[in-house]
């Protein structure tokens, strides 16, 4: 390969490379590891491999413009990027590549969309730790992350007033003792919890606005 031109068009790294022959493709230069393309100019000739090696980085590319698409709606977990992008028929190689530079500016990050789904999850659901902790394990977030974002969750959102609506809510649809008990553990909730909240709902009456 011969490059025709080669240019920087953004702050973000990447570069305009037009061939001799063929199209014009972007690289940038956390998917190089023997080229510099600062050092490129007009008339360089790129050999056999160190070419195979430019052109991966140029589908490198292509994959990072289309997760960058994903993320620029929400948040994404890697496990469900990943996925997203195997079904647009990029290769795995590529994806991975593309994903570590992502997370290494933070534009990915698992943490984080666990926290976007938690207080997303909430509005719609009355859930308890077990529940959440399985649910985050289920989209591909590690334990120990899942584990971080549920302990900021519930700092913010006491798992007990969860657990008080939770139980108003299955005892208004009708059901009955043992139905309820298992619904409410089935939810993530411990026994323990369980216990008090209906201990305190069943002996004050009290009635939990459920939002």
């Amino acid at each position: 390969m011969i490059i025709n031109s080669i240019s920087q068009i953004s702050l973000s790294g990447l570069y305009r490379i037009r061939p001799e022959n063929g199209s014009v493709f972007y690289a940038r230069q956390e998917y190089l590891s023997s080229i510099i393309l600062s050092e490129l100019s007009a008339g360089t000739e790129i050999d056999e491999e160190n070419e195979e090696e430019l052109l991966d980085a140029g589908l490198c590319v292509a994959v990072e413009l289309k997760a960058c698409d994903y993320l620029s709606r929400a948040e994404q977990s890697r496990f469900g990027l990943t996925q997203k992008l195997v079904k647009k028929s990029f290769q795995k190689k590529y994806i991975n590549m593309v994903l570590d530079y992502l997370e290494s500016k933070d534009y990915l990050n698992d943490l984080r969309f666990s926290t976007a789904w938690l207080n997303t999850r909430k509005i719609n659901h009355y859930e308890g730790r077990t529940k959440l902790l399985a649910e985050l394990r289920n989209r591909g977030i590690c334990e120990k992350t899942a584990s971080k974002a549920l302990d900021d969750f519930f700092i913010l959102n006491d798992e007990f007033e969860i657990c008080k609506k939770a139980y108003q809510k299955h005892k208004k649809n009708g059901k009955t003792e043992d139905k309820l008990m298992q619904a409410m553990f089935k939810s993530g909730f411990s026994h323990k919890l369980v216990l008090k909240a209906k201990e305190e709902l069943e002996s004050s009456f009290v009635s939990i606005p459920i939002v």
